[in-house]
């Protein structure tokens, strides 16, 4: 029997919503073939090409509709939100708009115009299109998850969050809200419950790649780096070209260590998206941790040689520094190398924006405080390339209040040195003359709380974007923001350029001059300074009679390496230098070659992986610089902390480096009553062990010159009756070294002088 076109009509529309794409649309070209202009044929046409993701003939079939019959709002709205697929949301609210004036209570309408408003940066006309689609549609889930969406790009986030929960409510296994849902707890470092959330996303959809790449986010911010890993894999699975979830999993792999995998991902999701900037930064980052450092400046000239007009990457390039250097002529020629960069970079007519800075990575290398010279010149080039870019924002605003209020500053991944550092001064600080308020990204802001046991110190989440840090720091009022470090990530770098209150510091996270004009005053002790300290800072320094720090002993935890398990002869003679490799100068190479030479049963003990890139490097330069004695020259792998300690307990003397040493390694021996050898140097950076000494009255256990150095540590290392009256001495004098309560009151009194004084003129 032959079928009428309501008949042929009725049919396709039932294959059509039982998802047979095809055979429907094959009905509706029947229609179409006997009757042209047949209107609901040609909108349901342009809706199975939407569906299907052919935009182009949605637009040709829903504009052809709404031709022939442009009083139905359905059809505007319907074509609207193919525009808005296209990109195209301009058009889309114009549709819209038609729709919304042939009905006004259309709530279909009203959220599509709101999604094309959003998308257009309209955000208050979009919220108010979005409520009103609600408030005629209560009971529909996509419409609140419309107003949802807008509520957070609005930043409105505890709006949006209970926006989603009523999605939920309404329909509780809607996953677009799951996962928004759960990326703001995540923003707002409710780590937890984000990933609760993700896993009923995945219930519902655990054929989506998205949210188990999602999840492994939320797990690698709790720092469950293996079940992490485990959810990206799984995102593999589903989708191996997931350029999110290689990213994602290259970048634990190499937290982790593991650089080879790490690097193999880096190039398939940049070889999977070339055009992108973040694949070819992550394989940069992977080769310079490897120590292939040629490699990666031939990544960051690749990425600079797509926008030629823009120099960052290629001033990126240039300021790769080793971590290991071949001698003190290639640092001398490394120095001038970055300097003739930064020259060339400012001759540029070039603004660029905060986060292209922050992408790029473009602030001064971590090794070069490592420099035997001064760093303040290169350091204040390089805050000069940008001070442009920062420095039309708005005035910051103090908090108005009689109790100061003291914003620090915590980038994530340093929440450990923090707390060792800084954590006993915060939990004893007195909050009853100060506000305190710690700035942490997600990951760390419940960690510190709970670290810090006081809940009058209040945490403000910072979110991933750098747009959005700048202004949640801003919103936060502080009449003091202390920068605890700056120049250990490209985050905390920048926001210090940003002048985000009326009073910007810094200190002892890192241990050299910002070189940053917004920074007014650098936190010190006299006891580390030399004379002509004020000349290696750019911020006016402030100095106190005490340490900056307040300490608890350790002590070496049960189960960690003896002498033995380190595969160390008891005869032995071990001389320790616990240090960063980059700390580890060509000039120290001639002193460890001395002390060997003076000590046949002398071994030199570094913390550094011989199979790493920098141990490779490193040792490469000892078999030049020392050849007869490089095979006394123990590499040992990173340790986890127990080992670390017991290998500082079993050694027999400390060595310092001669230009950066120590500080918690420093705590670390003198916890133990272990003897460090130290030699001041230049600046701060080198004079830190000298500073302990003098704070115990034990100047004279600090060495002359490098003669007086190399006898004070041989005597150390074969005399056992000197080593034990030195740890006697220290026995004795170490307690004035830890929980010292005048460090807490120093950085009160620090607060209360900047606060008088105000910023530093420049």
């Amino acid at each position: 029997m032959v079928q009428t076109l309501s008949e042929t009509l009725a049919s396709a529309i039932d294959h059509h919503r039982a998802g047979r794409f095809d055979s429907a649309e094959t009905m509706y070209r029947e229609i179409l073939r006997q009757q042209p202009d047949h209107v609901d044929a040609i909108h349901l046409l342009g809706l199975i090409a939407h569906q299907v993701g052919r935009q182009q003939a949605a637009l040709e079939y829903l504009t052809r509709a709404a031709t022939l019959r442009p009083d139905v709002p359905e059809l505007q709205t319907d074509l609207a939100t193919a525009h808005l697929a296209s990109g195209n949301a301009a058009e889309a609210a114009s549709r819209c708009r038609r729709a919304v004036a042939l009905r006004p209570d259309f709530a279909e309408a009203h959220c599509t115009l709101g999604n094309a408003l959003s998308a257009g940066g309209e955000l208050d006309e979009a919220a108010a299109h979005c409520r009103h689609a609600v408030s005629l549609r209560p009971e529909n889930a996509e419409m609140q998850f419309c107003l949802a969406n807008v509520l957070k790009r609005q930043g409105r986030l505890d709006e949006a969050v209970q926006c989603y929960q009523q999605v939920l409510e309404q329909q509780p296994d809607h996953v677009g809200a799951l996962n928004n849902l759960a990326n703001l707890y995540l923003d707002q470092g409710q780590i937890e419950l984000a990933a609760q959330t993700y896993r009923r996303a995945l219930a519902v959809r655990p054929d989506s790649a998205d949210l188990f790449c999602h999840l492994g986010n939320a797990l690698h911010r709790q720092r469950k780096t293996d079940q992490a890993i485990e959810c990206y894999r799984q995102a593999l699975g589903l989708q191996p070209d997931c350029v999110e979830a290689l990213g994602n999993l290259a970048a634990v792999l190499k937290e982790s260590g593991a650089l080879d995998e790490a690097e193999t991902y880096c190039r398939r999701a940049w070889t999977l998206r070339p055009e992108s900037i973040e694949p070819g930064n992550n394989l940069g980052l992977v080769l310079e941790a490897q120590g292939r450092l040629d490699e990666a400046a031939e990544c960051y000239r690749l990425l600079g040689a797509r926008c030629p007009e823009e120099p960052l990457w290629a001033l990126r390039a240039a300021a790769l520094c080793p971590t290991v250097f071949e001698d003190t002529e290639q640092w001398d020629a490394y120095r001038q190398r970055v300097l003739d960069a930064l020259n060339h970079f400012d001759q540029r007519d070039y603004r660029p924006r905060p986060e292209e800075l922050v992408a790029a990575a473009c602030y001064p290398p971590f090794q070069l405080q490592f420099d035997r010279e001064d760093v303040r010149p290169i350091k204040e080039a390089f805050a000069r390339r940008f001070e442009k870019t920062f420095a039309a924002g708005p005035a910051p605003e103090g908090s108005g209040q009689s109790r100061p209020r003291v914003g620090v500053v915590v980038t994530s991944g340093h929440e450990d040195v923090f707390l060792r550092t800084l954590g006993s001064v915060l939990r004893r600080i007195d909050t009853e003359r100060f506000e305190i308020m710690l700035l942490t990204q997600a990951g760390g802001a419940r960690r510190l709380q709970e670290s810090l046991g006081r809940d009058e110190i209040r945490a403000v989440v910072l979110p991933d974007s750098f747009p959005r840090i700048v202004e949640v720091v801003r919103q936060s009022r502080c009449d003091v923001l202390y920068h605890w470090e700056i120049g250990t990530d490209p985050i905390n770098y920048f926001l210090a350029h940003c002048r985000l209150a009326p009073v910007q510091c810094t200190s002892i996270g890192m241990q050299a001059t910002s070189g940053i004009g917004a920074v007014d005053y650098y936190l010190s002790s006299r006891l580390a300074e030399p004379d002509d300290a004020e000349d290696h800072y750019s911020e006016r320094l402030l100095t106190a009679d005490t340490l900056l720090t307040f300490r608890k002993r350790n002590t070496v935890p049960a189960g960690a390496k003896t002498r033995e398990q380190f595969g160390f002869d008891p005869t032995d003679h071990l001389y320790v230098c616990p240090q960063h490799p980059g700390k580890l100068h060509p000039d120290f190479d001639p002193i460890l070659a001395e002390i060997l030479r003076r000590d046949p049963r002398g071994k030199v003990v570094l913390t550094v992986a011989l199979e790493s890139g920098v141990g490779r490097g490193l040792h490469e330069r000892y078999e030049r610089t020392m050849p007869d004695t490089v095979d006394r020259v123990v590499l040992l792998p990173r340790l986890a902390r127990p080992d670390y300690l017991g290998l500082v307990a079993t050694a027999d003397v400390l060595l310092d480096p001669p230009y950066f040493d120590g500080m918690n390694t420093t705590y670390d021996a003198f916890s133990l009553n272990q003897p460090i050898v130290t030699r001041p140097g230049r600046f701060r950076r080198g004079r830190y062990t000298a500073a302990c000494y003098r704070k115990m009255g034990l100047e004279h256990h600090i060495a002359r010159d490098t003669a007086d150095y190399i006898d004070r540590a041989v005597r150390l290392g074969t005399d056992p009756d000197a080593r034990h009256t030195a740890q006697a001495t220290l026995r004795r004098a170490s307690p004035a070294l830890f929980q010292d309560e005048s460090a807490v009151r120093a950085y009160e009194e620090m607060f209360v002088e900047m606060l008088e004084n105000g910023p530093r003129e420049n």
